[in-house]
């Protein structure tokens, strides 16, 4: 049997399949991996913020968008690829650790924030490098309130 290349330079291949070799040179294709698509007979991996969670897929869209709270690299196979960094939140379809500053002094973000937390009432925010990163919150000291969380001292003899 002779195989002749189409115009291409590949042989047709199914979709969510990519034109590939046997040890023998001969042409084939295989099935698209978890984390990528497949168009024309090209591999390629999902954007950046999509996942890919199945074989054979062939649109660039993949599986869908990553998780809030996570991100995911182009390549991804799950849609909690890799956790939001603490200070910062991470919406669905986020592409980087630290993809948005999680806001002011009267929210906090630990890792794998979808979104910023409000602080508690008597409590006051806590740690990040900055007043828009804060990671927690913890609970006022005796002769301070809080508003908005932050701290201020009480008036003489409250």
């Amino acid at each position: 049997i002779l195989l002749v290349p189409k115009t291409t330079g590949l042989y047709a291949v199914s979709q969510g399949h990519f034109a590939a070799t046997t040890t023998h040179g001969l042409p084939t294709q295989k099935i698209c991996g978890l984390g990528f698509y497949c168009i024309a007979g090209v591999q390629l991996p999902c954007p950046p913020g999509l996942y890919g969670s199945s074989y054979g897929l062939s649109d660039p869209s993949c599986t869908g968008k990553c998780a809030g709270g996570h991100f995911c690299p182009a390549g991804s196979s799950s849609s909690t690829e890799r956790e939001c960094a603490a200070g910062f939140f991470c919406p669905p379809g986020s592409t980087v650790a630290t993809q948005e500053p999680c806001g002011g002094e009267e929210v906090f973000c630990p890792a794998e924030s979808g979104a910023p937390s409000p602080v508690s009432p008597g409590h006051v925010s806590t740690g990040g490098g900055g007043r828009t990163t804060r990671t927690g919150e913890r609970p006022v000291h005796p002769g301070s309130y809080a508003r908005g969380g932050v701290a201020y001292p009480c008036a003489a003899g409250f």
